[in-house]
């Protein structure tokens, strides 16, 4: 699997998770704030111009936002 395939598989099981969750994203919402460029996904299914940086940003940023999920589920246990 490439590094783009596996990206773009990571951030759509991501963005399912989302999508079951009070408060969840969607797509647009997600490409805004993890990388602030909103055909962020558009562009990696296309093959378009995305650097590993950008890829690792979008990953920071679902780990902080896994992170601050449990740390609320705990929370509200």
């Amino acid at each position: 699997m490439t590094t783009r395939r596996h990206a773009l598989s990571q951030f759509e099981g991501f963005l399912a998770e989302e999508a079951g969750s009070s408060g969840g994203l969607n797509e647009r919402a997600f490409c805004l704030e993890a990388v602030g460029d909103h055909k962020f996904l558009n562009r990696l299914r296309t093959g378009a111009g995305i650097t590993l940086s950008t890829i690792e940003k979008a990953e920071a940023f679902i780990a902080s936002r896994r992170v601050r999920r449990a740390n609320g589920a705990a929370e509200g246990a």
